[in-house]
């Protein structure tokens, strides 16, 4: 592990530097191995995004906490792997706005889609990177598995307000949908039966449907059904069915 800042050559690599940190008393001047031993301390893993914020590099440790597989992952927005925010905390309009002016952010809260049940809040924090001539190159970050916090503060809410516990709800968050709707990229979100989840209205108006089309918990196939109803799918009706199977596998596949 080295410094935290620079111009990246290689996925999850840090260009090597020690870091002078002032203080209360003199300043210490702290080693790579120092570096990484608070990293360690600090973190459950370490990710990075590119300049598209898609998800491009995960450390090992990633797969070990969430029991996710990273190659499931990279190649991903962090929205197309959430469900929602817990209630009184960051929510997820703020945080697209922090990643749209490049903002460092800290303690971003968040449902994991997937990961096991022990697994299935966590907390990122991230700073812009640029190149030397400026460039916007992603960000980078840590990430830490807060489902046992994020438990017990609900309990504690709820007893206050002497409720039972509420189950957590598994339908897409209204202030998801809210954000994905503020991306100008076209973007569907699908369960792991592709099933359509969401679709923002970028995707709508790219494909040309209607807000209300009733796609929404129907499986991905009558989505591109609707979209070839339209016109805009060029595929010969004898070759439809094999090319509806090739991109299900795709999606499939990631």
């Amino acid at each position: 592990m080295a410094g935290l800042q620079g111009d990246r050559e290689e996925p999850g690599e840090f260009e090597a530097a020690e870091i002078r940190i002032s203080g209360a008393g003199q300043p210490r001047d702290l080693s790579q191995t120092e570096i990484g031993q608070l990293l360690e301390a600090a973190a459950d893993w370490i990710w990075e995004t590119g300049s598209d914020l898609r998800i491009s590099w995960l450390s090992d440790s990633y797969a070990d906490i969430t029991g996710m597989d990273p190659a499931a992952v990279v190649g991903r927005f962090r929205f197309d792997l959430m469900d929602g925010v817990p209630q009184g905390s960051l929510g997820a309009s703020e945080h697209l706005a922090d990643l749209e002016a490049r903002r460092p952010f800290r303690d971003f809260v968040y449902e994991l889609k997937r990961a096991r049940p022990d697994c299935r809040w966590i907390s990122i924090s991230g700073f812009p990177r640029y190149s030397r001539s400026g460039a916007f190159l992603g960000y980078r970050g840590i990430g830490r598995n807060v489902t046992f916090e994020v438990r017990a503060l609900r309990e504690a809410g709820a007893e206050a307000a002497d409720e039972p516990p509420r189950r957590e709800s598994t339908e897409p968050n209204r202030e998801l949908r809210g954000v994905l709707d503020a991306l100008k990229l076209g973007v569907v979100l699908l369960d792991a039966d592709l099933r359509t989840e969401a679709a923002n209205q970028a995707f709508h108006d790219m494909w040309r449907l209607e807000r209300d089309d009733g796609l929404i918990g129907k499986p991905f196939r009558a989505t591109m059904e609707a979209i070839r109803r339209i016109g805009i799918y060029t595929v010969a009706s004898a070759d439809w069915e094999d090319y509806v199977q090739g991109r299900l596998k795709e999606i499939a596949e990631g």
